[in-house]
């Protein structure tokens, strides 16, 4: 599919001359794979049918790509197809607004599993506290029996740190604190802002 004809718009929009693009086939100037992906889809069009609108991307002469959405139709002449007229519109700004949109929404699912695995952790978290709470309560009860042996008053001061040191471990875990960084709204503060709108 070489070109015949450009306007203006399509010139300074891929920075250059007429006579550099014309002749030129269409998909020297595709980016990446959508060469290749436009010429296979070109081989089952007919001109029995309507041809579908087409997004690609082309690469203007300094190497920017440029996303546009192309409108054609058939040019046809005594009932059989001589060439194309194809219609393109830059929808590069359309496109970086989605992806920041999708971006976002990556970011939110992932703020609503933290915020998930947070509240889960925060609930062992106390489940353990108020257990460890009552071992502890206990240990303390039995050294202060005065028929204790010392060796039993040893291995309930052991009991009483070892049960401090797991409560501090808890509420020092990243899990435990996650829960607690998230806004009023429930929702945990996102490091990009919310994408622009349309």
């Amino acid at each position: 599919m070489r070109l015949t004809s450009l306007n203006k718009a399509a010139t300074e929009k891929l920075g250059c001359e007429p006579n550099e693009l014309v002749s030129k086939s269409l998909y020297e100037l595709l980016a990446g794979e959508d060469a290749s992906r436009l010429e296979e889809a070109e081989r089952h069009l007919s001109p029995e049918y309507a041809r579908p609108a087409a997004e690609t991307q082309v690469l203007s002469k300094d190497g920017n790509p440029v996303a546009l959405e192309i409108v054609s139709r058939w040019i046809t002449e005594g009932g059989k197809a001589v060439g194309i007229h194809g219609i393109a519109r830059d929808i590069t700004e359309r496109k970086e607004r989605e992806e920041a949109t999708h971006r976002f929404r990556e970011q939110l699912h992932q703020a609503e599993k933290l915020r998930a695995l947070g509240e889960m952790a925060a609930g062992i978290a106390h489940n353990f506290n108020n257990l460890l709470t009552g071992v502890m309560g206990y240990a303390e009860l039995m050294k202060l029996k005065g028929d204790v042996p010392e060796a039993t008053q040893k291995d309930a001061d052991k009991i009483v740190e070892s049960a401090q040191k797991v409560l501090r471990d808890c509420s020092a875990h990243p899990d435990v604190r996650a829960a607690h960084r998230y806004d009023s709204a429930g929702t945990r503060r996102l490091e990009s802002g919310r994408p622009g709108h349309d």
